[in-house]
């Protein structure tokens, strides 16, 4: 688990920069996500979710990595 955190650490910059780039959960969020609806991120990353999510939602994002 400790060489995962290690490795997502040096390619997080970069990872989710890329210009144009949909979730391969929009339809989740668009489709199923309800006003009140709580979700639980595991592995969030850089809760790169959370801007979709939060709006109608209470969410929470654990993370090993930093």
């Amino acid at each position: 688990m400790a060489e995962i955190s290690r490795r997502y650490d040096i390619i997080l910059n970069s990872f989710f920069q890329i210009p144009g780039k949909r979730s391969e959960l929009d339809f989740f969020f668009d489709d199923f996500l309800e006003k009140g609806d709580r979700v639980l991120d595991v592995g969030c990353g850089n809760r790169r979710f959370y801007e979709k999510v939060t709006p109608v939602s209470n969410y929470v994002g654990i993370d090993n990595s930093k």
